[in-house]
């Protein structure tokens, strides 16, 4: 267990919680501002139906009770689309937290992070719906959350460094990140998409290695266009799929760098 998840253990899943919670509640209120109250009925249908999935898993198997995925209904108030119907809302919610969560190994142990599995699932599963688009407004609404959560101990800033400058070297590499492309995206989806404390590598090297990978991805998905919020989710999501592989050869490496010496 790396130091900054063992540190999250030792001040409790519920303090992560409410850092986090706490630290979204700006950018969601830019969106309530920007769509209007139709994110309310949205929020609270996420809200049920990610509690309810992770409750009836833990009584089933006699485990305690968290409402952690308050935050992953947060994340997902703020990248859905308003117009979405609320049955497909709840119904690739359950369906996501029971594939990143319940299935590989639950909060804390996996690498997922459920709200990237909801919202990609969203796009895969119905053709044509385009995740919301975050605007600078959403970008300062974040900014704050970098130091809080810094503070807190709770944000692996390597990650979300490695991504701001992969970002910025990719400028120059590539003219699909552009100035065109929304801040609100690059921000938002670093700091609580990418940079999640419980899904990302374990070690310091594999986070950098976390950072630039999803930095290149977003690039070449083609980040410059109109969905650039989709092209992220995606970036986050096959990235996380390589995080485990990026830690054990950080591992593997370093055991065969000690056994030389």
């Amino acid at each position: 267990m790396s130091s900054l998840r063992t540190m999250i253990a030792g001040r409790g899943l519920a303090f992560t919680t409410l850092v986090t919670a706490a630290m979204l509640l700006p950018g969601l209120g830019v969106t309530v501002s920007e769509s209007g109250t139709a994110v309310l009925p949205l929020l609270a249908v996420l809200t049920t139906s990610a509690i309810a999935t992770e409750m009836t898993f833990r009584l089933i198997r006699k485990q305690a009770l968290t409402a952690h995925n308050v935050t992953t209904a947060f994340i997902l108030a703020i990248l859905l689309p308003t117009e979405i119907a609320l049955w497909r809302a709840a119904t690739m919610t359950v369906l996501g937290v029971t594939l990143s969560e319940m299935i590989f190994g639950g909060r804390g142990f996996g690498f997922l992070n459920a709200a990237v599995v909801i919202a990609a699932l969203v796009v895969v599963s119905f053709p044509g719906t385009a995740l919301a688009s975050l605007t600078d407004m959403h970008a300062a609404a974040t900014a704050p959350a970098v130091l809080a959560l810094a503070v807190a101990g709770v944000l692996p800033w390597r990650a979300l460094g490695a991504f701001a400058l992969g970002c910025i070297a990719m400028t120059g590499l590539s003219d699909t990140i552009t100035t065109t492309t929304a801040w609100g995206v690059l921000v938002f989806g670093g700091v609580f998409l990418l940079a999640d404390p419980f899904a990302s590598a374990q070690t310091r090297s594999g986070q950098v290695l976390q950072g630039v990978l999803a930095a290149v991805l977003f690039a070449f998905l083609g980040a410059g266009g109109a969905d650039a919020t989709t092209t992220l989710v995606r970036a986050v999501l096959l990235t996380a799929l390589f995080v485990p592989l990026l830690d054990q050869a950080i591992l593997t490496i370093g055991r065969r760098i000690d056994a030389r010496a």
